[in-house]
């Protein structure tokens, strides 16, 4: 079993979302906020458990159905109730659910959310701008309205110290989502696959609005899918600025906390033709012989996010200087300081393997430097220029 302090582990919370959280619909309305700012704490990647601003509220609708699945009992009306534990396909023949998903796709892994007749559902407006259609997404995610949720029953493997947990059971991995707001009972779970490739949430009825539409994978759920799918041989997701020049070359910047990842997006942001990906969050994959750079959702200070992509031309870790200078540095080195800032799922074996893997191969293939600079727009043009 893994268990990591608040401010150092790869899990998510919200704590000031948390705190909002009571006995009744009304205390789950989050108020008006930025979503997707990704929690402070420089250059590890650990602070996704930080305190994260409130998003808006939009929650849940009435349903009049019920299932049964994977332990958790969710409403239907009448005497029928589907026991599905050990056959995830079961849940699609029997409920007729939408054949066109609400979907997206991130670092080139599509995500359909499929809600059960009679509820709606809705994406986070930070994810809008990574819709896409697709009728047969890489993740098929099956959304219900539950009446009651039953304790975990397999094997705690990791604890985020905040709002979730994950379990192995039934076959796969459940998230429980709790508050002490709200007692022991979890106001939501998440069951994925082994491959996370199918999975169903239950959102509890009682603790939330159901008079609107549900987000389903409201932060951090969003971004655990995203980490543990990556994992899978498929990529790392890592705490980066990741900019495009006017050429399409893909520059990936890390550093310390403080050593310059905000003000050089915005210094990137004044260039003609550049392109920001995202200021705090980054996906490698390796396709096609070539390192692939994508932009995600989960932006930083500044709140740039694009759904775009670039082949990766080269990694430079930031510090401050006095001039603009490049100092190559060896791919072991590279690949330790990209390795403190990728997103791991901890408890999986095969996770850690495979990252180490990719991060060997990135930094062997692309040119690694470290970059002193000073913090105007000559340390754009030295990049560009290199």
């Amino acid at each position: 079993m893994w268990s990591a302090p608040v401010d150092r582990c790869f899990g998510i919370c919200n704590d000031r979302r948390a705190d909002q959280y009571a006995a009744g619909p009304e205390a789950l309305r989050g108020s008006e906020g930025n979503s997707r700012k990704s929690a402070p704490g420089g250059s590890c990647p650990g602070p996704l458990q930080n305190r994260r601003p409130q998003r808006s509220g939009k929650r849940q609708l009435y349903q009049r159905y019920t299932v049964q699945f994977i332990g958790f009992v969710i409403e239907r009306g009448g005497m029928q109730v589907l026991d599905i534990a050990c056959s995830p396909d079961v849940a699609a023949q029997a409920d007729h659910r939408e054949a066109s998903p609400l979907a997206y796709s991130v670092g080139g892994i599509s995500v359909g959310v499929f809600a059960a007749p009679g509820m709606q559902v809705e994406l986070d407006p930070e994810l809008l701008p990574f819709h896409v259609s697709s009728e047969h997404p890489d993740v098929r995610i099956e959304v219900d309205w539950a009446s009651e949720i039953a304790a975990p029953s397999g094997s705690l493997i990791f604890d985020s110290g905040g709002l979730w947990s994950l379990y192995e059971e039934y076959g796969g991995y459940t998230f429980y989502f709790s508050t002490p707001r709200l007692g022991a009972t979890p106001y939501k779970t998440a069951w994925f696959d082994g491959e996370f490739g199918f999975g169903h949430i239950s959102m509890l009825r009682r603790f939330y609005d159901v008079s609107q539409p549900v987000n389903a994978l409201e932060y951090p759920l969003d971004e655990l899918v995203t980490i543990h799918r990556l994992s899978l041989g498929e990529g790392v997701e890592l705490h980066a600025l990741g900019v495009v020049d006017e050429f399409n070359r893909g520059h990936l910047f890390i550093g310390h906390s403080g050593a310059g990842k905000s003000t050089s997006a915005r210094l990137w942001q004044k260039r003609r033709g550049a392109r920001v990906l995202s200021d705090d969050r980054i996906i490698l994959r390796c396709e096609n012989g070539r390192t692939r750079m994508y932009g995600t959702p989960w932006h930083g200070d500044a709140g740039l996010a694009l759904p775009e992509s670039a082949d990766l031309f080269g990694i430079y870790v930031l510090a401050h200087g006095t001039q603009n200078k490049l100092t190559r540095i060896p791919a072991g080195r590279a690949a330790a300081e990209l390795l403190a800032r990728s997103f791991i799922p901890h408890h999986s074996p095969d996770g850690l393997a495979f990252t180490l893997q990719i991060l060997d191969r990135v930094t062997r293939e692309t040119p690694c430097s470290q970059f002193q600079f000073v913090p105007d727009q000559s340390s754009v043009e030295a990049i560009c220029h290199a």
